[in-house]
């Protein structure tokens, strides 16, 4: 350190002059301008044995010196004796022959500091010091701070005179840090181990202090501000700060912050700006000072903290989201398959299904009531997986899990956010019940948007939506049924079908497709899996008032397992003829259709957190207001269908011969019976359904007869006959019974009345039947 010290002179020597001057001492006096030893200022001429043991000089205490400066270069103005006879010579101050020192003429200094330590005396001829005073001083160096007295003393041949003065010597260097490092790395989690590094050696440069032994006691400041991560608001205070700031304990506070969340606070802010709260931030100085002794002839001596060196370290680490961790997302692959066995069962043909970013699933309801019941339930961390992971080169310890640093939110069609653990979240609806007048309609079909984002401490890391796309199952339908049954001969006037000419039965054919009651009408419902259907006949005698209904048959059964499941069938239905011979005979075929509906299975019988209770569970369409009053539910549709049969045909008198079987048939079909195919036959309890397949013909008959096709089609009912009949001219011949030869044959009739046995035959008028007379048959009118 450089010392700078005060040296006080005050100088008397003018006032001196004058009073010995007017004393009659002529040789006091101001030396002229060719008198070289007269430019020494101030000049005092000391006269022997007159002034001793004075102040001479005495100045502020603005001036200074330096410790280690000399005392010739302190510029302190000390006075240069001078004497009227100096040395063997006798010559006056102009005496040049002064060369040396001696015990008769010299000039003497010396210092002396507080603890009487003498510095010097130097000693010098008068020659010497009165041209060279600096030169003479500076043997006098001043290597510590303190007050010095300062004299100097003339002695000539015969006496001595001196006087003295003060020097102030101050500490005016102060003490410098060493070294203060700089940190100039990356300011991120990843560079933790270095920040740590760096804290230490500036904690460590702070001590290391450059100094010129002459210190003062330490008076040094010291400030900080410190802020750890999740507050807003920073802490500032003097000293050093209480803990490191990057230190095991700092990085274990602060790290922790990371594991909270905003949502407690901010869970509906759009976009919470949380740079404040992520910012890790430390900052120290230290402003390096000392007590100095301020040393002062006049005033005494004072001391003041004084000194300008810093040391700073300011690091504030701004943490970002991608430093803390990153997600993935998707929908499982379970789901995915049961979005496609949803829309595979849609009539949906070329429409675009996205599997990776929507799921549809199905209600097991045919109309959105607004009810709970008609929601799809499921935990939406069933429907998307998310998946946590630290980033590559992570500065977070091994023991901080990803999944605890991430937090989710979502909401519904971007209503209110909802915080979310898909570790432990609960079923939602979709639709919701309370807000569906106001979902997305997609086809027909709600679709609700679920918007999901994914947060850490410090900042979003991912948003993305799930599509939940919703529909409805179609509603069974009768409506078609009706015209399903279409009967072989046509209808006559009052809505009844006839029997078939010359036979007491009337034929039917049901065509029938799966479709025709679970219709696949709607691309925005699904339809379900059809399980089976079960068609049924009642037949029975059409009275007024109506005759009790009869014990149905089984007439027709398909289920899934079935290699067809359509049906295209004929069947002949009798008139009634036990226990009496009815007018009319009225059926009703009943057909009842089941289906599975669909069931949202993640797996063939594997629910995730989907709701199963209402797999099976049916909401009852409205009755349709058709006669045959069928009832349809969600899963079960019973149509229903009456059709009356009655015998067109009108009784002839005399008519041709018909074949005759006698004897025992052995209850083979006779003439123009069922041979092959299904007959329906009632009593008055019970309908049963006769599978007839045997294909023979009573054999007691003549002409001999043989199981004719009625029809072309593979499924046409077969009666015996002589020969077959086409279709075509069956319907024609009907047609024939109901024309003007009729009442011919009723005038016939009248002449046979006196015929003891009535024979009743039925006669073919149609000319091309003529030619088949032997074809028709005899039955007694009185059995």
């Amino acid at each position: 350190m450089r010392i700078t010290a005060v040296l006080a002179v005050a100088t008397a020597y003018s006032g001196l002059v004058n009073v010995l001057a007017q004393d009659g001492h002529p040789m006091l006096r101001e030396l002229g301008e060719t008198e070289s030893q007269s430019q020494l200022v101030p000049a005092l001429m000391f006269l022997a044995n007159t002034i001793t043991n004075n102040v001479c000089w005495v100045k502020s205490d603005s001036v200074k010196c330096n410790v280690g400066t000399k005392l010739g270069d302190c510029g302190l103005g000390i006075p240069v004796p001078s004497d009227n006879y100096v040395d063997n010579g006798r010559v006056n101050k102009f005496d040049q022959s002064i060369n040396s020192a001696n015990a008769k003429a010299f000039v003497t200094i010396k210092a002396t500091d507080s603890s009487n330590n003498v510095l010097g005396p130097l000693r010098a001829t008068w020659i010497s010091y009165a041209t060279g005073p600096t030169g003479v001083q500076n043997g006098i160096t001043f290597s510590k701070p303190g007050l010095y007295d300062v004299s100097i003393s003339a002695s000539d041949y015969n006496a001595e005179t001196y006087c003295s003065g003060c020097v102030a010597v101050v500490d005016n260097t102060r003490p410098t840090f060493t070294s203060c490092p700089v940190y100039t790395d990356v300011k991120k989690l990843s560079a933790l181990e270095k920040l740590r590094a760096f804290e230490t050696s500036y904690d460590s440069a702070l001590s290391i202090i450059t100094s010129n032994g002459w210190s003062g006691t330490d008076c040094s400041s010291q400030t900080y501000t410190v802020k750890d991560l999740g507050v807003a608001q920073s802490t500032s205070g003097t000293g050093n700060t209480p803990s490191k700031c990057f230190d095991k304990s700092a990085q274990d506070r602060n790290l922790a912050k990371l594991k909270t969340s905003f949502f407690s606070t901010d869970l509906q802010t759009a976009n919470p700006d949380l740079t404040s709260k992520c910012t890790w931030q430390c900052t120290k100085s230290k402003l390096l000072k000392e007590n100095v002794d301020a040393f002062k002839c006049l005033s005494g001596t004072t001391s003041t903290c004084e000194g300008t060196a810093t040391c700073g370290m300011d690091v504030s680490v701004s943490v970002t989201q991608p430093e803390i961790a990153t997600i993935s997302h998707s929908i499982p692959t379970a789901v995915k398959e049961a979005s496609k066995r949803v829309t595979d069962n849609l009539d949906a043909t070329g429409a675009a299904f996205n599997y990776d970013t929507r799921v549809y699933r199905s209600v097991q309801c045919s109309a959105f009531d607004g009810t709970d019941k008609c929601t799809f339930k499921s935990k939406l961390s069933d429907l998307v997986t998310v998946s946590a992971s630290k980033p590559t080169g992570s500065a977070l310890p091994n023991d901080y899990k990803a999944e605890d640093l991430v937090f989710y939110r979502y909401n519904l069609n971007g209503g209110t956010w909802v915080e979310w653990k898909p570790s432990s979240d609960a079923a939602l609806s979709f639709p919701n019940p309370s807000i569906v007048s106001t979902l997305t309609t997609l086809n027909g079909a709600y679709s609700q948007k679920v918007n999901i984002q994914a947060w850490t401490a410090c900042g979003m890391i991912e948003q993305f939506s799930v599509d939940i796309t919703v529909y409805l199952h179609n509603s069974l339908d009768c409506s078609k049924f009706p015209s399903l049954i279409t009967g072989v001969q046509e209808k006559r006037s009052g809505g009844a079908y006839c029997s078939l000419p010359g036979s007491d039965f009337a034929i039917f054919n049901m065509n029938y497709k799966v479709g025709d009651i679970m219709p696949v009408q709607e691309s925005s419902k699904v339809t379900g899996t059809f399980e089976k259907i079960e068609c049924t006949v009642a037949a029975k005698e059409e009275t007024s008032p109506a005759a009790a209904d009869t014990t149905p048959a089984t007439l027709f059964t398909r289920a899934k397992t079935d290699a067809v499941t359509s049906i295209n069938e004929d069947f002949a239905v009798r008139l009634v003829r036990n226990p009496t011979t009815s007018q009319k005979t009225s059926f009703t075929l009943t057909c009842t259709v089941t289906r599975t509906l669909n069931s949202n299975l993640l797996a063939d019988g594997v629910y995730g957190s989907e709701d199963s209770s209402d797999v099976y569970s049916v909401i009852p369409n409205p009755p349709p207001t058709s006669p045959q009053a069928s009832t349809t539910t969600l899963t079960t549709a019973t149509c229903r269908n009456t059709i009356t049969v009655t015998d067109c045909e009108s009784p002839v008198l005399d008519g041709p011969s018909e074949p005759v079987c006698t004897g025992n048939c052995n209850n083979d079909p006779g003439f123009h019976e069922v041979c092959n195919g299904p007959l329906v036959i009632s009593t008055s309890a019970v309908t049963t359904v006769s599978k007839i397949t045997s294909k023979r013909c009573c054999s007691n008959c003549s002409p001999t007869m043989q199981c004719k096709a009625i029809g072309t089609s593979a499924s046409a009912i077969s009666r015996c006959g002589t020969t077959a009949l086409p279709m075509a001219e069956l319907v024609a011949e009907e047609e024939e019974n109901f024309s003007g030869e009729t009442t011919t044959a009723l005038l016939g009739a009248s002449a046979m009345i006196a015929v003891v046995a009535l024979v009743v035959v039925k006669r073919r008028a149609h000319a091309a039947a003529r030619a088949k007379e032997n074809e028709d048959a005899y039955y007694p009118l009185l059995e």
